[in-house]
């Protein structure tokens, strides 16, 4: 078990990618999980893989005061055995001395030695003593080896009979000095990974399609303006005319069209296609001129959502627009239900801040009669006025990842 007081906060340039670390979710539990990588939504995210339910979990947008590192346990400090003295007892044969010669073995009484550089050793036949020179040790410098270096040469064994010597070469040993270590060049950093990429997705209706009357048809997308914005790419399957029911239906189809002759694939088979980040739905309008029931059209609703969000994306509900026909009197019914549906949707994001963000479309673009962000039919948006929500858009999505955390994270 871990406690605060071994779990220290991190920041992202200590959660390397495939690092083991602690996530604590928005029901205060916290559950293993690994560091996937860098997160687009700035310095205060990372991306990781948490566990729940028995399941891994990708986690686009997780912030980092939900990530902890557990503190490794400190290994036991390891005392190196030292060997056993000769001059104890059981250090050597039983019954002998460790300074007796072996049967057969020449007796070395003398010991001499010399600055040469390839020092020899030869074994002595003779007994009679000769006088024992202390080891020598030389320090040398060249061009070619500028630093220091110490060679230290053995002593030679001279025999009193070379004639019955045998010589065997040995070369010198040369070991750096502590002046080599300090001033060698320090070994060069790796670069850094770079950040993996991310991408967003826009489903719904002509809305999403950027679509306008007039002769064409004509389209304007605002995810162009909103991967301009951002930095990141962004698609869109807007299938103009199309219900909630109709892209429920068609969620995993590889080709579909819309009456205006644009083709695309359903949700769930887009999804498949790349690593998206986050999913963004504007979806209801065409429902409510069908006059579709409310439990239905919610229903369908939630089940765009959830199919994102069980492919571990977060989804950024977006609310059904204004319109002529939302803010007629005489239409009570339509706007009553497009605002119940509108509210249900904020409620839900807000139960669930690590899956949903809702925004508020009627603060982006409200409703004017005549305007320049209003098509004249009242029900789509212009040319300008696509852009305009783009940009819009892109602003606040970035104001909420920089202020609320799990923004962009899916669970």
């Amino acid at each position: 078990s871990f406690t605060p007081r071994n779990m220290p906060r991190v920041s992202r340039a200590t959660l390397p990618s495939g690092m083991k670390v602690l996530y604590t979710r928005s029901t205060k539990e916290k559950v293993a999980a690994e560091i996937v990588g860098p997160s687009f939504a700035g310095d205060s995210y990372v991306a990781i893989n948490y566990q729940r339910d028995n399941n891994w979990v990708r986690h686009d947008m997780a912030s980092l005061d939900a990530i902890t590192v557990p503190e490794a346990p400190k290994a036991a400090a390891v005392t190196p055995k030292r060997p056993a003295s000769p001059h104890k007892r059981g250090g050597s044969t039983p019954g002998k001395s460790p300074y007796s010669r072996s049967e057969g073995e020449p007796k070395l009484w003398g010991l001499t030695g010399t600055a040469a550089k390839t020092p020899t050793r030869v074994v002595a036949t003779s007994q009679r003593r000769l006088s024992a020179p202390r080891q020598r040790c030389e320090t040398t410098q060249t061009a070619a080896t500028p630093v220091a270096t110490v060679s230290y040469t053995s002593t030679q064994v001279v025999p009193v009979a070379v004639s019955r010597a045998t010589a065997v070469t040995t070369p010198a040993v040369t070991l750096a000095t502590a002046r080599a270590a300090r001033i060698s060049p320090a070994p060069r950093a790796r670069p850094s990974p770079a950040a993996p990429a991310h991408r967003l997705l826009c489903c719904g209706d002509s809305l999403t399609a950027g679509f306008f009357p007039g002769a064409g048809p004509n389209r304007t997308p605002w995810s162009s303006v909103l991967a301009q914005r951002l930095g990141v790419p962004v698609e869109e399957i807007g299938m103009s005319g199309w219900r909630t029911d109709e892209m429920v239906a068609s969620m995993d189809s590889g080709y579909t069209a819309d009456p205006f002759g644009k083709t695309a694939r359903g949700l769930r088979a887009q999804l498949a296609t790349h690593a998206y980040t986050a999913c963004i739905i504007m979806a209801g309008t065409n429902d409510l001129g069908y006059d579709r029931p409310f439990d239905a059209i919610w229903r369908d609703l939630k089940t765009l959502h959830q199919t994102c969000h069980a492919q571990g994306l977060m989804t950024i509900a977006l609310t059904i627009p204004e319109s002529r026909h939302a803010v007629n009197p005489q239409n009570v019914q339509y706007n009553s239900k497009r605002l119940m549906l509108n509210r249900k949707l904020q409620a839900w994001a807000q139960s669930l801040p690590d899956k949903m963000l809702c925004i508020d479309m009627a603060t982006m673009v409200p409703y004017q009669e005549g305007g320049a962000h209003w098509d004249p039919d009242g029900l789509h948006f212009s040319a300008a006025g696509y852009r305009h929500f783009g940009d819009t858009l892109a602003r606040m999505i970035a104001d909420h990842t920089a202020r609320t955390p799990m923004l962009l994270g899916g669970n």
